[in-house]
């Protein structure tokens, strides 16, 4: 039984209402006796119309010249080209020594070398063009004052074809370690 109509019911009945003083807001549409509020998806009108443009919108894309394929899902699981640490730990090791080289720690330059560096392992970690591979990559760059700091990751994943590769630079004022994780989308 929908509320509205469990409210009149008690308003008939004599019983008392189940919001008692009732002051809420008042709505700005005023409902008619028997009829219904569409909802903000429009009900089945707007379900119907919706339908209606997707098939235009296909019938559009396609010309009457032209054969439509359909591509089945592959289903394949494992991938065609595994991520390989070995050079993906080389080109971290190449990019961390070939920027942070003579770079003294500053908090002010720290933030926007961490989205440089982040942003270049990205890159060319994408150039390597492994298939169906989701790549997470973390740089965290840091002040060097006689501490110790252990930078740790977990993560669920398959150890058949999921990997990372993770690599630490330091000099006499910073240390940046850079992670890239190689994560397989089936």
């Amino acid at each position: 039984m929908a509320r509205r109509q469990s409210i009149m019911q008690n308003d008939l009945m004599g019983l008392p209402s189940p919001h008692p003083g009732d002051d809420r807001r008042k709505s700005l549409f005023p409902i008619l006796p028997n009829h219904r509020r569409s909802s903000v998806a429009g009900g089945v009108a707007g379900f119907l119309a919706a339908k209606r443009f997707k098939k235009t919108t296909l019938k559009t894309e396609c010309s009457p010249n032209q054969i439509q394929v359909n591509y089945e899902p592959t289903y394949r699981m494992d991938p065609k080209v595994k991520f390989t640490v070995v050079t993906v730990h080389k080109m971290l090791k190449e990019i961390l020594d070939e920027r942070l080289d003579g770079f003294k720690y500053n908090p002010k330059f720290c933030v926007t070398m961490t989205q440089v560096l982040t942003d270049e392992i990205k890159d060319r970690i994408k150039q390597m063009s492994w298939d169906r591979y989701k790549l997470v990559v973390l740089v965290i760059l840091g002040e060097r004052k006689d501490q110790d700091v252990m930078v740790t990751s977990r993560c669920a994943w398959d150890p058949k074809v999921d990997s990372y590769a993770s690599y630490t630079f330091t000099n006499k004022t910073l240390f940046c370690t850079a992670s890239a994780f190689g994560i397989y989308t089936e």
